[in-house]
């Protein structure tokens, strides 16, 4: 079985390898070079700890660690639950590098969608190299949610666009308990259900269980709010919490997010605005050319972060649209002398994201 896995994703497993190969060496390298010599760090810092403890990774560590306390209600427990659990056989400095090991099935179910979308082997191994060259995608092996969610939320949908709709609800149930966007997963599963069974849906009985799969789609929001009710007394907590994280309460204009630019040169403001146009360009530019449930959870997944008022961190939440992205990818790679400037750019671009990750600024 294992040998017939290697021969069926020989290509993907060989990136997977040399992509995490580069990505892991890169803060050693920085280190000799000097880099971040005025950092206490040794050794083992760079070559275990370091992707682990940096921003939201030191907040999910702390969960499992002592459980909940303001204002750590903003993060769901999916993930901080998956760590609890690999703490029961694995040293609790090695739980945080499972997403070393997501990313080998995360890319697989990219491979899928995208032979999904009727690419060929070479549009899908690319695009795939590119989506990894994104300037934030080295967030899929820190200490963060993004490879969990993007991982559930692609086999989810391959699950959709087959049609297989009792798994389709145990993916997005699982979602369901890493972030409350999982709420685009829902909603495009319930539009499909809909335009499959029509008015069926609501007046034959034996399809009553399709909206069944819809609520099990939202059980994970439901333990947790109800959980945060329990111990809180206040499910809103969690949306009170946000504001302790940068987020707006209400929409504000994002015309200031401008004035930053302008005013001072900021690595971070300076990528989000920039994602933010990329990201207008890619919606207006797919727009019909891509299957509508991947485009419609993509676009929602654009629009969510930007109705708290706020770019802060679009360059990270970007990967949340990574089907739009792919289908970019893959569409450009026909271009191939623009296809390979745009990697090499954004490949530059997150080298300098990651040093300057490692050095404590905040990035995305």
């Amino acid at each position: 079985m294992i040998k017939n896995f290697y021969l069926k994703h020989k290509d993907i497993i060989h990136l997977w390898f040399v992509y995490i190969l580069i990505i892991h060496s890169l803060p050693l390298f920085f280190s000799f070079l000097g880099f971040t010599k005025e950092l206490p760090f040794n050794l083992k810092t760079y070559l275990i700890d370091f992707w682990g403890y940096y921003w939201d990774g030191a907040h999910y560590l702390k969960i499992v660690q002592s459980g909940y306390s303001y204002p750590l209600q903003a993060f769901f427990p999916g993930y901080p639950l998956l760590l609890k659990f690999l703490d029961l056989f694995l040293p609790f400095t090695l739980i945080y590098k499972i997403n070393i090991f997501l990313t080998l099935p995360l890319i697989i179910q990219l491979k899928n969608l995208l032979q999904k979308m009727k690419f060929n082997e070479n549009e899908i191994f690319y695009s795939i190299i590119a989506f990894l060259s994104f300037p934030t995608s080295f967030f899929l092996q820190a200490n963060y949610t993004e490879a969990l969610y993007i991982l559930i939320s692609a086999w989810g949908l391959n699950l959709l666009l087959e049609k297989n709709y009792s798994k389709t609800a145990f993916a997005g149930f699982l979602l369901s308990f890493v972030k409350i966007t999982s709420t685009v997963f829902s909603l495009v599963f319930l539009i499909e259900l809909i335009k499959e069974f029509k008015s069926k849906l609501f007046l034959n009985l034996k399809n009553w269980k399709n909206l069944i799969f819809i609520f099990i789609t939202f059980l994970g929001i439901i333990f947790y709010f109800s959980f945060l009710q329990y111990q809180f007394r206040d499910f809103t907590i969690f949306f009170k919490a946000q504001g302790e994280w940068g987020r707006a309460t209400q929409v504000i204009p994002f015309i200031s997010e401008f004035q930053v630019i302008k005013s001072k040169f900021i690595f971070q403001k300076t990528t989000e605005v920039l994602v933010f146009l990329f990201g207008i360009f890619l919606f207006i530019y797919s727009y019909k050319k891509i299957p509508q449930p991947l485009y419609l959870f993509s676009i929602l997944h654009f629009l969510i972060p930007l109705a708290t008022g706020t770019f802060l961190s679009i360059n990270r939440l970007f990967l949340l649209s990574f089907p739009v992205l792919l289908w970019f990818f893959a569409d450009i790679y026909k271009r191939k002398n623009i296809f390979w400037i745009i990697v090499s750019i954004m490949i530059l671009v997150q080298i300098t994201g990651i040093a300057l990750f490692i050095k404590g600024h905040f990035i995305g």
